[in-house]
């Protein structure tokens, strides 16, 4: 199986104690799906046993093979029971699986409010060698704090050795830890390429106060961690680009303005305009998806409180003069809509304060290289109507033709959300699960494959 074909994630483990000893042929992958209204979500289980303790893997396929840690417990079976005991977890509610190991499947149910909303079926399936990823771990420097991360790189006997593609990822509003990002990172390490994570200023194990980041500190780590990446030996340093997702698209191009080092730029439903005007927009975007019909004049009218609320934190507003503002919003038909403290205590002010200076378009309108902008339609935080056309202006701006604007069906989180479906009984009627939805994989990839030569192709071409 080559590198490239490959879009499986690295199986992690979670060590968790069940309550009794473990059957030891529950070690093994376990595959199948629960049913709900009709419709399977797949997933797998990896079972590792010893004694008493059970490790617990969950994978989900539809979600790009995210792979985490899940805790189940283990009970034996009670007298007079059926089966070879029983494994409970809160995995997509209350699920609770029957042990067959005489058939080799679990069989259960998974409930809601004490009713059962869905089946569960899992089989043991035969385990296979996947294509490998490393996972190096990494301390750097920056502005007196340490920032911790890693280095996901392919694995493949072919690939070692070798330099590769690399992608530094920048993570949205929250400045988590690096597990925010790994599962992209893994997903990029199976299909050639490398990926770099790491733990925001307070978070995981960089060191630093996580509650007072600066929008200016987010810009230094960016930048310490780039200078890092370009020269590690497993790194190409002329295919290093930057991935910021969310907020962490303000961010990346920040960062790397006026560098050239840098090879190509991926906005992951980042926005092209400032903060302020961004917080405008999520108010008017969510005022058009509602069932109310507003005039041209409340739209403004709400874009214009919203951006001004961001504008006035900024500069240190009194909370006075909030309230000089606050009341014409509370009494608004939009009201409902927009975002208005109660205090000066609110966590988004302070967000605000900590962030000046979130205005890609000076970066946007001077960057010359391969951009990708993935936006959602179903985006009310990042709204496509307003970001897609900003994209295009500034590329023109910059006299950049490889720009490629790529609008996608999903909301936010790349997710098309659960709902019921359509109409009448099944099939026309249907439950849709949350899921990462494919087109979102299929888009970076294919435009990375155009952008990047990895190792393992760079050696069959030679």
């Amino acid at each position: 199986m080559s590198i490239r074909a490959s879009v499986l994630l690295t199986f992690l483990s979670l060590a968790l104690p069940a309550v009794a000893q473990v059957p030891s042929t529950l070690s093994g992958t376990w595959a199948g799906a629960s049913m709900q209204e009709g419709t399977p979500r797949l997933f797998s289980l990896l079972f590792s046993t010893e004694g008493d303790s059970l490790s617990t893997t969950l994978v989900q396929p539809y979600s790009g093979y995210e792979t985490f840690g899940y805790e189940f417990a283990y009970a034996p079976p009670a007298a007079g029971e059926a089966g070879d005991g029983t494994l409970t977890s809160g995995l997509f509610g209350d699920m609770e699986l029957l042990v067959d190991l005489s058939e080799m499947n679990l069989r259960g149910t998974i409930s809601r409010d004490d009713s059962v909303v869905a089946t569960v079926f899992l089989q043991k399936v035969v385990d296979f060698p996947l294509p490998r990823i490393a996972e190096r771990e990494f301390r750097i420097a920056s502005e007196g704090d340490t920032l911790a991360g890693a280095l996901m790189r392919p694995d493949e006997p072919e690939a070692r050795g070798q330099r590769h593609p690399t992608i530094v990822l920048v993570t949205g509003r929250g400045y988590g830890g690096r597990w925010e990002m790994s599962w992209l990172a893994r997903l990029y390490a199976r299909h050639g390429i490398a990926a770099v994570v790491w733990d925001g200023r307070g978070q995981g194990r960089s060191t630093g106060a996580a509650a007072t980041v600066t929008s200016s500190q987010r810009i230094a780590d960016v930048q310490a961690i780039l200078d890092w990446a370009l020269v590690q030996p497993e790194v190409d340093p002329e295919q290093v680009g930057i991935q910021g997702s969310s907020a962490g698209g303000w961010i990346a191009p920040l960062a790397i303005d006026a560098r050239d080092d840098v090879a190509f730029l991926i906005s992951d439903v980042g926005p092209a305009e400032p903060l302020d005007a961004q917080q405008g927009h999520t108010t008017t975007e969510l005022m058009r998806r509602s069932d109310s019909t507003y005039t041209d004049a409340e739209y403004e009218a709400a874009f214009t409180y919203q951006r001004d609320l961001v504008r006035m934190a900024q500069r240190g507003a009194t909370w006075p003069e909030y309230e000089s503002v606050n009341a014409a919003a509370r009494s608004a038909r939009w009201a409902e809509h927009a975002l208005i403290p109660d205090s000066l205590t609110l966590p988004d002010l302070d967000y605000y304060a900590r962030m000046p200076g979130l205005d890609p378009r000076p970066a946007l309108s001077r960057w010359q290289k391969p951009v990708l902008a993935v936006l959602g339609i179903e985006d009310w935080i990042v709204p496509p109507r307003e970001n897609a056309e900003l994209f295009r202006q500034l590329a023109a701006e910059a006299g950049n033709e490889d720009v490629t604007i790529a609008i996608l069906p999903m909301g936010h989180a790349r997710e098309r959300p659960g709902a019921v479906v359509g109409t009448g009984t099944w099939p026309a009627r249907y439950r849709r699960d949350w899921t990462r939805v494919p087109e979102y994989y299929d888009t970076l990839l294919a435009w990375l494959d155009a952008q990047t030569i990895t190792a393992a192709e760079r050696q069959g071409l030679e």
